[in-house]
């Protein structure tokens, strides 16, 4: 089976630096994978390659069976919009919007009817444990929020998602919660899931862990 997300010898240099050395990484539908490192390691250039937001020197990438090229950008957009949901430290809400329409946006942009992304953005934010799907966004707490993210993530019913810290700024309590439903996530929607995260116990829920050091991606 073709995997999900196949990268293979990517490297991405700024200037004269090399931040990734021919970095290769392949995850398959159902599987979770963390990548760690120290800061500056390039775990965020890394997660804005695979989603075309930069484009690298040498290598390429494919999910599911498609190119993303970041040097093309409507194409890497298009793939994105398709194929890619994306969580980020703080989810990333707009505040003006209540959860269930802040779940909903990419599936309109994507040309779902609003009935149909409407009752698929309820399912999703029942799925993830949000309640009231109507209340204001700004009255979220941070796991709240966070799992909306990952809703919303879903909506497109994605072939990967890519995570940015997703329990960085939550509490132990909270972290431990949201972690549990974001690592949930490929095996209950048939994804593949990339996680970057400085937490040892965030990552150890995840199938494989790689560390970012010197440019290369080493396998603990």
């Amino acid at each position: 089976m073709e995997p999900m997300l196949d990268v293979r010898e990517v490297t991405f240099r700024f200037g004269e630096r090399t931040i990734l050395d021919q970095v290769s990484l392949s995850v398959e539908a159902g599987e979770a994978v963390a990548i760690m490192g120290p800061s500056g390691a390039g775990k965020s250039t890394f997660l804005n390659v695979l989603l075309g937001l930069m484009a690298p020197a040498s290598g390429t990438i494919n999910i599911a069976g498609q190119p993303m090229d970041g040097g093309r950008r409507r194409a890497a957009a298009r793939m994105r919009q398709k194929h890619v949901g994306s969580v980020f430290q703080h989810g990333e809400l707009l505040p003006a919007l209540t959860p269930l329409e802040n779940v909903i946006v990419p599936a309109l942009l994507a040309g779902v009817p609003t009935a149909e992304a409407s009752a698929r953005g309820r399912e999703l934010l029942e799925a993830v444990g949000v309640g009231d799907v109507d209340l204001s966004s700004d009255r979220l707490s941070g796991g709240e929020r966070q799992r909306t993210a990952l809703a919303r993530a879903l909506i497109n019913r994605p072939s990967l998602i890519v995570a940015d810290e997703p329990t960085g700024s939550l509490d132990v309590d909270s972290r431990d919660e949201i972690a549990d439903v974001v690592f949930s996530a490929p095996k209950q929607w048939a994804c593949a899931l990339v996680v970057v995260t400085h937490e040892p116990l965030v990552a150890a829920r995840a199938q494989r862990t790689g560390v970012l050091r010197a440019g290369g991606l080493e396998w603990q």
